[in-house]
């Protein structure tokens, strides 16, 4: 009786492969190695930025609180405050420093604007970059 053979493809440099073990996961003991190297620094990395991660969005969801106070104490109406739209709101940080949560720093902006508002960001952050460059190089 043959031995049945199973085509596998390698979990690590995805290259197609065949063995008789159905668990196999890698072409090469090698590629096993490198594969646990890689997901212990993966993880690694993980744990150093996840007590950020964490922090980010506790400050975030501070966010909401806040403005559902403003709303509640009647300082705030729940509309995005550049076009008027009262559906699909977020809380945008003017300063986009999200640990800074005090209410003249927040605002409701619908998710059309607060895409836009965050475009107009990155555009103008490329245009001073692109302006730092030139007075570097002195051209």
């Amino acid at each position: 009786m043959s031995e049945i053979v199973f085509h596998k493809v390698c979990a690590f440099c995805k290259k197609a492969f065949q063995h008789t073990a159905r668990k196999t996961k890698f072409c090469s003991p090698d590629c096993g190695k490198k594969y646990q190297k890689l997901r212990k620094r993966r993880k690694k990395e993980y744990d150093l930025n996840r007590n950020t991660h964490l922090v980010a969005v506790r400050a975030r969801s501070l966010a909401v609180l806040v403005m559902d106070v403003e709303v509640e104490e009647g300082r705030r109406v729940r509309q995005c405050e550049m076009c008027g739209s009262e559906s699909n709101l977020h809380v945008h940080h003017k300063d986009v420093v999200y640990l800074n949560n005090v209410p003249d720093n927040l605002q409701f902006l619908c998710n059309d604007c607060h895409v836009k508002v965050h475009e107009k960001d990155k555009s103008e952050e490329n245009v001073s970059s692109q302006v730092s460059q030139v007075s570097e190089t002195g051209s």
